[in-house]
């Protein structure tokens, strides 16, 4: 029986594994299955479906269609593209870091970004912020300017402080969740090692270089993460394609537990039908009559042995580690925000 069972466990398995397989190499494009119209014309409803990608004539008496195949259709209108204020400098220098010709390029490589993902981008360098630490500087300059793309100020700014050698990536609106807590860490890695470095200019190309990258990534459905998506060291790509990620022996262990089961529903049965022995619920009818003859019996105590743990007294709260996905805080304007930053 427990060998019927393995050789039916084993059959089922590999049936599951090879239905993932297939799954997954239609995923990435090996398999496609082929358009199918259900209805070509209008029938006397006028109820036209049709999952392909050819014409649906709107002619019936109600001129209901449903079209899920690939003819584009009027969808929602599109998110703006450009900032709220176009008349703001995007490029703020007040630590006096570049040169015209740097600041000028810098504004072009930023519009140029901004046309390309609707959000806004901003980075400005000062002496120093005051009374505000670098994150509330960052948060404020960019509420209280004006920056931002669509309704809820989409965009990212970038704050330099020479005076405390400190900079932070304060996001807000799509960018919050475009440039996560584990991306800004990651931004800062390329970028910090020119700054330390003196090389402003190329510090700032390289920083909105990356996070174009990133911004592909979120825009694709995977936003730089700690989960799936992660800088792979070569500086050519961010988020590893489906078939590059990390191997997940999840849907293997899925497909054996099912293996599993099957075969013991299946034996299961077999084994219901087996009626040649029936357990006894005592002992004594497994043994002879009177071949067992107890003259006395005790109890005995040996030894006995205590185990003490000291009890954990700390109330207080500890963070550690991270889940993924963006720190939230809100500004002084009412404005959410996320970012992250270091020293450099």
């Amino acid at each position: 029986m427990k060998k019927i069972t393995a050789l039916l466990a084993l059959i089922f398995t590999l049936t599951a594994l090879f239905a993932v397989t297939v799954r997954a190499e239609g995923e990435d494009g090996g398999f496609e299955l082929p358009a199918v119209d259900i209805e070509d014309g209008a029938d006397d409803t006028g109820v036209v479906i049709d999952l392909g990608g050819g014409e649906t004539p709107a002619d019936s008496d109600t001129g209901v269609v449903i079209d899920l195949g690939g003819e584009e259709s009027a969808g929602p209108e599109a998110a703006p593209s450009e900032p709220n204020d176009l008349t703001l400098d995007r490029v703020v220098d007040n630590a006096d870091l570049l040169t015209d010709d740097e600041e000028a390029d810098l504004r072009a490589r930023i519009g140029e970004f901004t046309a390309e993902h609707g959000m806004d981008f901003v980075i400005v360098t000062v002496d120093g912020t005051g009374a505000d630490s670098i994150t509330e500087f960052a948060d404020d300059f960019y509420d209280y300017n004006g920056y931002g793309v669509g309704p809820e100020n989409d965009g990212a700014l970038f704050a330099l402080d020479m005076g405390e050698r400190d900079w932070w990536l304060s996001t807000t609106g799509s960018a919050i969740s475009a440039y996560t807590d584990y991306g800004i860490e990651s931004i800062g890695e390329e970028v910090v090692p020119y700054l330390s470095d003196g090389d402003y200019y190329n510090g700032f190309v390289r920083l909105i270089d990356v996070c174009c990258d990133y911004a592909d990534s979120f825009e694709e459905g995977s936003p730089v993460d700690d989960y799936g998506g992660y800088n792979d060291g070569n500086g050519s790509g961010y988020v590893v394609e489906r078939s590059e990620r990390p191997f997940s022996i999840v849907p293997y262990l899925i497909c054996l537990g099912v293996g599993l089961i099957a075969a013991l529903v299946v034996t299961s049965g077999m084994k219901a039908k087996m009626k040649t022995a029936v357990a006894q619920k005592r002992a004594s009818q497994y043994m002879l009559r009177d071949s067992l003859d107890m003259l006395a019996s005790e109890d005995t105590f040996l030894y006995t042995h205590t185990s003490r743990t000291a009890r954990n007294t700390d109330s207080g709260s500890r963070s550690g580690g991270s889940g993924g996905g963006s720190s939230v805080h809100i500004g002084s304007s009412g404005a959410s925000h996320g970012g992250g930053g270091g020293q450099f």
